[in-house]
């Protein structure tokens, strides 16, 4: 599986909004879009409460976050790992899943920061990220997929009430990515039979 979707988390959820923003959870999820299959998947929340990791707050984010649904809030609280081990970590995950021989196509989100915020993540702990992550890795992303899906009648599926994390989805928009693709090439794979 040479598909991932990347989720990087932080409390403003923009590309650095604070100088000393922290990512607050790391979502990655490895998928075969031909097949639909959803395979290794990571998932870490970060302990904003450790003082080695002191994590910046908006103001419009922790008021979002104290007006949010009582398990975003617990989630957010229940972090248990430090932002470096999330981050190296996930960059470890990353490179175990993928094929050396094959090109990684990372698909992101909305304003398609994740890679980048990760990136700079792992400068930010010295570290070049040519020794951490795969050399081979395609950005890709969602919100341009699902637009040329809409052209032809596509609409998402709902997010599940019961989705196994409440901080991110990445599983959720790799079984996007999963719907979308097989939707735009069955035309053609059946033509190939």
């Amino acid at each position: 599986m040479n598909h991932c979707m990347l989720e990087v988390s932080t409390p403003a959820n923009s590309l650095r909004g604070f100088p000393e923003e922290r990512i607050i959870a790391i979502e990655c999820v490895f998928f075969d879009p031909e097949t639909g299959g959803i395979g290794q998947q990571y998932y870490r929340v970060v302990n904003i409460a450790d003082e080695n990791n002191v994590v910046h707050m908006s103001h419009a984010y922790f008021r979002q976050l104290m007006m949010a649904d009582s398990r975003v809030r617990s989630a957010v609280l229940a972090g248990d790992v430090s932002e470096k081990e999330a981050v190296m970590d996930v960059c470890k995950f990353i490179s175990a899943n993928t094929s050396k021989s094959r090109q990684l196509h990372c698909w992101q989100h909305g304003d398609g920061t994740s890679l980048a915020r990760l990136i700079m993540a792992v400068e930010d702990y010295g570290c070049s990220p040519s020794n951490v992550l795969p050399q081979n890795i395609k950005p890709a992303h969602l919100s341009t997929l699902i637009t040329v899906a809409a052209a032809t009648g596509y609409v998402p599926h709902p997010r599940r009430d019961s989705a196994q994390f409440t901080l991110t989805d990445a599983a959720y928009r790799a079984e996007q990515v999963c719907e979308i693709w097989q939707r735009l090439t069955e035309q053609f794979t059946d033509l190939s039979e």
